[in-house]
């Protein structure tokens, strides 16, 4: 089994920037960048599953400028077997939907086996119609979709997994 896992790069929130007095932007030269928490936790599941059955493999695709190297690195210190950099310089100007048709696009053209595509359930920076790009992605690559998930193990059958999701009422199986 091969997973693929969409990583986006924000702007830390935990850290002290200016904001400018006319523009009320912050300074970019103040804005440090990170993978957003919700998808290092999809990455470490997906490492964490295919580990568990002892074959397969586990890519990581961050779509954002040439400063996501560190990004870049923080995936492979998860244990992906690699990860892609797609580069796109004007992420600003990119709305959801063609996110999802230059991720879903990409994975095409590069050939990625996958069987599972994991992606955060949302950004902790609220951009990018908030965790819409993991559904848009599925749904133009064909697969199915679950949301929520906070457990994934292996079946009994060799392509079954048992996944909980979380509800408003609870946790689902």
């Amino acid at each position: 089994m091969d997973a693929l896992v969409l990583v986006k790069e924000i702007a830390d929130t935990d850290i002290w920037i200016e904001i400018d007095p006319a523009s009320l932007q912050p300074d970019p030269k103040d804005l440090v960048f990170e993978a957003n928490p919700c998808d290092l936790a999809a990455l470490g599941a997906a490492v964490n599953l295919i580990r568990a059955q002892g074959s397969g493999s586990v890519t990581a695709i961050v779509l954002g400028p040439r400063r996501s190297e560190k990004t870049l690195r923080r995936c492979l210190d998860y244990g992906v077997d690699r990860a892609i950099h797609l580069i796109c310089e004007n992420m600003e100007d990119v709305e959801s939907h063609q996110v999802a048709d230059i991720l879903s696009q990409s994975m095409r053209r590069l050939e990625l086996s996958h069987d599972l595509v994991f992606a955060g359930h949302h950004g902790s920076d609220s951009g990018w119609a908030n965790g819409y790009i993991g559904i848009q992605v599925a749904a133009r690559i064909g697969l199915p979709y679950l949301s929520k998930v906070s457990g994934i193990t292996r079946g009994t059958e060799s392509n079954e997994l048992i996944v909980t999701c979380l509800e408003d009422s609870g946790a689902r199986t």
